[in-house]
């Protein structure tokens, strides 16, 4: 029997736990093992709810890799690879692939990349990072995969159209909106606001290098907000926590702080606050009225407002700069729906698998 081994950049949440349906393959009989290679790729990086289990393994060192990797018949192995394809991973991926590892992609954000990059693009998202960054991932980065034949995926799965796919699969997404059928946690009309964790949210420290964030200006601004929309639309706040956040539950006032629940409450909201949250995807399923807010901070990030400004040309959504724009002005509407019916067709599912379970297409197309 094959063996399933996922290398991720960070620990093995929850989240990430049903992204890879880790939970039906181990129930179907497939090996799998969870290599967490987070410390040696983020030192220092830390995420709530990290899950504990037998078939997961720490690695902080390129050697214990390499170790790892040689107690393994290389041959029986299929390598689910969630880690960034750059000059800092070097050493990951040649340790891969020299080894002729069957190395395979499962897109994870093809929800939000739904853009493709001309090569100015991503020079300019690189050169919002540093020249150094830049250098190497548009030349050293390239040279060294010549250099030691650093080979790419063998597959690639995705639930984009438009991506270079050779599975097609469901967005993780759009089948946990499908097969969520709970009652509304909230039993009142309410608004809801997709947290980001912004400004604190791993990826932003420890990827986009954003350095001291002005935590207090953001939170007073979104309260202020969340207060103003409260008064007009007389429905309370409340507060999809992000996967990776640490709340201790008053950081947007007295207002309902519930993580984990982030596709349920959008089922049942009757208006939504966003940022450029990868839980699009769940609004456009839900087809619920909602706005792009951002504060002025976002300007500061070039990747950030960037991102906001692809996203909001792509759905024909005006955005807000809450710091400048005038409040009486924001107005709430749904998806155009030629617009979300492109989406959801092009990046969420398709008509070769919308009636299978990624489970189902993983074992089928990879373990076979």
């Amino acid at each position: 029997m094959k063996k399933l081994i996922i290398i991720g950049h960070e620990p093995l949440t929850i989240r990430l736990n049903k992204i890879f349906c880790i939970d039906q393959l181990i129930k179907s009989g497939v090996c799998v093992e969870y290599w967490d290679l987070s410390q040696l790729i983020f030192p220092g990086i830390n995420i709530s709810d990290k899950l504990v289990h037998p078939y997961i393994k720490h690695i902080c060192k390129i050697c214990e890799l390499e170790n790892e990797l040689s107690l393994n018949n290389i041959e029986n192995c299929v390598f689910v690879v969630e880690i960034f394809s750059n000059w800092q991973n070097r050493k990951i991926l040649k340790a891969l692939s020299i080894r002729n590892c069957y190395c395979v992609r499962v897109d994870l954000y093809a929800n939000t990349t739904i853009f493709k990059s001309s090569f100015i693009d991503k020079l300019k998202r690189n050169l919002s990072f540093s020249i150094f960054n830049s250098a190497t991932n548009v030349l050293l980065w390239k040279l060294y995969q010549s250099l030691y034949k650093i080979t790419p995926y063998k597959k690639t799965a995705s639930s984009s159209s438009i991506a270079n796919r050779d599975i097609a699969i469901n967005h993780p997404d759009y089948e946990d909106y499908y097969s969520n059928n709970s009652k509304n946690p909230i039993n009142i009309p309410y608004i809801l606001f997709i947290d980001t964790y912004y400004p604190l949210h791993p990826d932003l420290k420890y990827y986009l290098k954003i350095k001291d964030p002005n935590v207090n200006h953001y939170r007073e601004i979104m309260k202020k907000l969340f207060d103003y929309l409260e008064n007009k639309y007389s429905k309370k706040v409340i507060i999809a926590a992000h996967p990776k956040s640490i709340y201790s539950g008053n950081e947007f006032g007295q207002r309902q702080i519930i993580k984990n629940e982030t596709c349920n409450l959008v089922k049942h909201a009757d208006l939504i606050i966003s940022h450029e949250s990868n839980s699009l995807s769940f609004i456009a399923l839900s087809n619920t009225p909602f706005i792009f807010v951002y504060p002025d901070s976002y300007n500061d990030s070039k990747h950030l407002i960037g991102y906001m400004n692809q996203l909001s040309a792509f759905f024909q959504k005006k955005t807000y700069n809450i710091d400048r724009c005038n409040w009486d002005d924001i107005v709430f509407s749904p998806l155009n729906k030629d617009i979300r019916d492109k989406y959801i067709k092009n990046y969420l599912t398709s008509k070769e698998c919308s009636n299978k379970t990624n489970s189902e297409i993983i074992i089928n197309s990879l373990l076979k």
